[in-house]
């Protein structure tokens, strides 16, 4: 995000726009695969971390409902949250996504966590 801010602060302060136009935008480019490489690398460390540390418990799916997603044909995706319990503490998980109706409320699913951190889980879905 810095490279992005430098950019744009470099867009404003030149005089001559033309050269500054470019420079700003290689700036803005650096910055957002920035950004996309960051994130993608926390999304791994945290998957590795579930592997390696991971504790697992069920869940209930608490709640199902449909998306339409695409532009061209229209695609209905059915997702799901899973509340599962921590000690005394509940917690839910990223939304579940599948293009079957194959979970509803009051399914049981497993779930794994980490205990430092129970927001940091993965729920494990049915094998077909």
């Amino acid at each position: 995000m810095l490279p992005a801010l430098i950019g744009f602060i470099y867009f404003l302060r030149t005089s001559k726009k033309d050269k500054s136009i470019g420079i700003g935008a290689l700036f803005l480019l650096t910055g957002f695969l920035g950004l996309l490489g960051s994130t993608f690398i926390v999304k791994t460390k945290a998957s590795g971390e579930l592997d390696k540390n991971g504790l697992k418990t069920k869940g209930v799916v608490d709640y199902v409902y449909t998306s339409r997603s695409g532009s061209k044909s229209v695609k209905i995706r059915y997702e799901f949250l899973v509340k599962f319990n921590v000690g005394n503490q509940i917690y839910y998980s990223l939304p579940g996504i599948t293009d079957d109706e194959i979970y509803f409320e009051g399914d049981t699913i497993d779930v794994t966590y980490l205990e430092r951190n129970p927001f940091l889980n993965r729920i494990s879905y049915k094998k077909e």
